[in-house]
């Protein structure tokens, strides 16, 4: 989600949203998303390029840590795209890819972690931009707990369809 604040924020004239979860959808056009793809339901290289009329993508941001998706994402790229991995694969998921089409297309393959965050520079900008209303993150999170629930709480988090689970801590006294 916040990935495609980002881009929303960066200027992207099309973002698209591309998840399994059909829930999702309304809330990610929210985020600024300007498409929305269910790869359960087609061949979703096909349907960014159709999307994106006919070409593929400058770049693919991927949050979850699976194989498969980046071997995916790298279709949905155009010559000289880049695909950067966000989500963290297990150490023992090998991706099989066709290095021939990385170079001859100039496509680019791209690990982060965390975001690759400059702390002292990014968190000072975020939140600047929370608090101009540019980046919503009220609306990510779909429950809050007082710490002495801090149990339910991780229970919760663990659950399909919770989103963002936050633990809430009361200052008062301090």
């Amino acid at each position: 989600m916040n990935a495609i604040q980002a881009a929303r924020i960066a200027g992207a004239e099309t973002i698209l949203a591309i998840d399994t979860d059909s829930s999702k959808e309304a809330l990610f056009r929210e985020m600024g998303a300007t498409g929305y793809i269910n790869p359960l339901e087609g061949d979703a290289i096909k349907a960014v390029h159709e999307a994106n009329n006919g070409q593929g993508l400058d770049i693919v941001l991927v949050g979850v840590g699976s194989s498969r998706v980046i071997e995916n994402a790298i279709g949905m790229i155009r010559s000289g795209g880049r695909v950067v991995i966000m989500g963290m694969p297990a150490s023992d998921d090998l991706a099989t890819l066709d290095l021939g089409v990385l170079a001859n297309d100039a496509k680019s393959l791209i690990g982060t972690k965390m975001g690759s965050a400059m702390i002292r520079e990014d968190i000072p900008k975020l939140i600047e931009l929370y608090q101009q209303g540019e980046i919503h993150l009220d609306s990510l999170i779909s429950h809050r707990y007082p710490f002495d629930d801090i149990n339910t709480a991780i229970e919760t988090a663990l659950k399909p369809g919770s989103s963002r689970v936050v633990i809430l801590f009361d200052h008062e006294g301090t």
